[in-house]
């Protein structure tokens, strides 16, 4: 028995205090987890609505990005509001606005650096009100508030921009309440940059290819010309033997430029049939309308779109069915850059096109450096790629008889063509090409026989007074579609929700550096 009362003594247990403090523990540890997954929540959910008032700012942004450039503007000006977010109208004290005189007042787009203050854009047209508009989602509420300002290029350089109000900025402020006054959301701002679709660059010019121009963030988009005196002509869908221009009033089939016509003798002595260039001229295209150059060839769908920005429009060329049809068709030709494309099947029409100046004044020497800016697209708007042959031509001041012998044979004296960059394809839909070409990519006249030659150093070429400089362009047969040119407009104004708006402009240009 006394061995048994000695294991009997032995036995242990928990105590009540042990228990209590184990349950203690236990229940910090559950209150802990809990807050944790309080305070996940919490910020789960603030993650949430601020992505609700994210993306209802965007929405915001998109919908003013659909007005007319003309009725995008405040139709009046916000007033200075302590609390609000126009707190940030007329936020510095003095204000830096240059354009604060105007009584439109500025704005600090930018609540991280108020210092960058703009000018609002007011207009009677104006369509975004100084008003904020109230909003709700579920049970979050807010307003909402919209800003028009004026923005400036800081990067575009050779006086080619204003250098002020070179672009509207949009900016979109959203608050929140959220209920209960707990967890406060700040404002949400949501910004964006408009450019005028229809906007040219100063003197109502194309952007001079030839130029050194900044782009970005300091990256050159072409090469200068170097030293020299550059020449402008504008390409119309004009015959060259109507100086000044007519510019067309309507649509037109495919004009004979580099070849002979199939139902008419083209000779030295009969020349009804003989092709006739269209002109380039140093006056700019005054046409309102872009008209269909090639209704012979629609059926490769040769066709355009609405011009950038504009909310409404009509076709102004010849429309089938959903199509509109307008600008110059140009087929693959048979040509390589560099060649001679042929002038003597009429087909050479549908894949050339030629202008040339009037007779020159006195004599230029070209310094084999110059550049190109027009408009083009794939046709139809497929996808595909396309070189662009560029060539050009001392032509006789006689374009009535071009061709029929050597004397009234336009001479080749240079040569370059354009590919888009690397991993680019061809603009399927309206865009400019502008590019610059070198003496090092160009091929010159070997005299007196006028043929052509390899790639040239930077020879200088002289085309004498009386003659013509012309202008020959076609894709090349390596292309995998058929492309069509816009030029030969100086645009039309149309009412687009009220406004007067200037759309459709395309004018295109040639370059060339001189001595």
């Amino acid at each position: 028995m006394r061995p048994l009362r000695r294991e009997a003594c032995g036995e242990q247990g928990l105590t009540l205090i042990e228990v209590m403090v184990a349950v203690l523990i236990l229940a910090v540890g559950i209150l802990a987890m809990l807050s944790t997954f309080t305070a996940a929540r919490k910020l789960t959910l603030t993650a949430e609505r601020r992505n609700v008032l994210t993306h209802r700012a965007q929405r915001a942004v998109e919908r003013l990005e659909t007005y007319g450039y003309g009725e995008l503007a405040m139709s009046e000006a916000p007033k200075h509001a302590s609390g609000t977010p126009d707190e940030y109208v007329d936020y510095n004290s003095p204000v830096t606005c240059r354009e604060v005189a105007t009584g439109d007042g500025c704005f600090a787009w930018n609540a991280n650096d108020t210092a960058e203050e703009a000018p609002i854009a007011v207009a009677t047209s104006g369509k975004v009100s100084p008003a904020p508009e109230k909003w709700s989602a579920g049970n979050v509420s807010g307003e909402t508030y919209e800003f028009v300002t004026w923005a400036s290029d800081a990067v575009c350089k050779e006086g080619l921009c204003p250098a002020e109000n070179d672009y509207k900025r949009i900016t979109v402020v959203l608050t929140a309440t959220v209920p209960g006054g707990t967890h406060p959301l700040a404002p949400v701002r949501v910004s964006s940059l408009i450019a005028n679709p229809n906007a040219a660059p100063k003197e109502a010019t194309p952007r001079n290819p030839l130029k050194s121009i900044t782009c970005g963030s300091g990256e050159k988009c072409t090469s200068g010309i170097g030293s020299g005196n550059a020449l402008s002509w504008f390409l119309h869908d004009s015959s060259a033997l109507a100086s000044p221009p007519s510019e067309p009033t309507a649509s037109s089939a495919t004009h004979d430029t580099v070849a002979p016509s199939k139902s008419q003798p083209c000779t030295s002595s009969e020349h009804s049939g003989c092709p006739q260039p269209d002109l380039m001229s140093t006056e700019a295209p005054t046409a309102s309308e872009l008209f269909d150059y090639s209704t012979d060839q629609n059926t490769l769908g040769a066709t355009i779109t609405s011009p950038p920005g504009a909310t409404s429009w009509s076709c102004p060329g010849v429309t089938s069915g959903t199509a509109c049809y307008g600008g110059r068709a140009l087929q693959r030709a048979e040509a390589a850059c560099g060649s001679e494309p042929s002038t003597s099947e009429p087909e050479a029409n549908l894949r050339n096109e030629m202008w040339v100046t009037p007779p020159l004044a006195s004599k230029i020497t070209l310094t084999g450096a110059g550049g190109l800016a027009l408009y083009s697209q794939t046709l139809a708007g497929v996808s595909g790629d396309a070189t662009l042959c560029v060539a050009l031509y001392k032509v006789p001041n006689n374009i009535e008889a071009l061709w029929t012998s050597p004397e009234e044979t336009p001479k080749q004296i240079a040569w370059t063509s354009y590919t888009p960059p690397s991993g680019t394809s061809w603009p399927s839909s309206l865009e400019q090409i502008s590019f610059a070409f070198e003496p090092t990519s160009s091929r010159t006249l070997e005299e007196p026989n006028g043929t052509v030659v390899g790639a040239s150093t930077s020879t200088p070429v002289t085309v004498e007074a009386g003659e013509r400089l012309g202008l020959r362009v076609w894709p090349a047969p390596t292309s995998t579609t058929n492309t069509t040119l816009v030029y030969g407009t100086g645009g039309r104004t149309e009412t687009i929700e009220g406004a007067q708006t200037e759309v459709a402009r395309y004018p295109a240009q040639l370059q060339l550096n001189t001595e």
